[in-house]
C-alpha cells in the first residue's frame, strides 16, 4: 500500500470492527483480543455492550501463540513493549504455529533503533513503513496460501 490515503483507509476499517463488534458475530467475524488487564478494563468501562461481544485473552501472549493455532487471524497488532526482544518471538510463533490467515494484515510497531528485517518470514510482503519519533511502524501482509 504505497499512497497515504490507502493506508488511512485500512485503519479505519480496522478501528470499526472495534466499533461495531456486537454485529460481527452475525457476520462470523470474531475479535480476539489479548491485552493486560488495564486494556481490558478500558474497553469494558468504555464499550460495556460491546466488549461482552469479543474475547479477552488475559495471559502471556508468547504463551498463548505457543499452542497449534485454534483459529486464524485476519489482522493482528505486534505492539510488545519496547526493549524487551518480544517482537522476533512473536512474529516467529505467529508464522510457526499458522495463527496468520492468508492475506492477513500484520501491524508491527517497534523503537525505531530495533532492526527487524532477518525476522520477517519470507511471506510477509511489506504494504508500508514509516517512522514517528523514536517509534517505526510497519503494515506486511501475509502472502503464504
Amino acid at each position: 500500500m504505497e499512497d497515504e490515503a490507502g493506508f488511512n483507509k485500512q485503519v479505519r476499517k480496522i478501528c470499526q470492527w472495534y466499533h461495531q463488534a456486537q454485529e460481527l458475530p452475525e457476520q462470523d467475524i470474531h475479535l480476539i483480543s489479548i491485552h493486560g488487564k488495564t486494556g481490558i478494563q478500558a474497553i469494558e468501562r468504555d464499550y460495556p455492550t460491546q466488549s461482552a461481544q469479543m474475547t479477552f485473552i488475559q495471559k502471556d501472549a508468547l504463551a498463548y501463540l505457543a499452542a497449534p493455532a485454534s483459529t486464524q487471524f485476519d489482522i493482528v497488532f505486534l505492539d510488545p513493549p519496547f526493549g524487551l526482544g518480544l517482537i522476533a518471538q512473536s512474529i516467529e510463533l505467529l508464522d510457526k504455529q499458522l495463527w496468520l490467515a492468508p492475506y492477513a494484515k500484520i501491524y508491527v510497531e517497534t523503537e525505531n533503533t530495533l532492526k527487524i528485517d532477518a525476522h520477517i518470514p519470507t511471506n510477509w510482503h511489506s504494504l508500508k513503513h514509516k517512522v514517528a519519533g523514536e517509534v517505526t511502524y510497519r503494515l506486511f501482509e501475509n502472502r503464504s496460501n
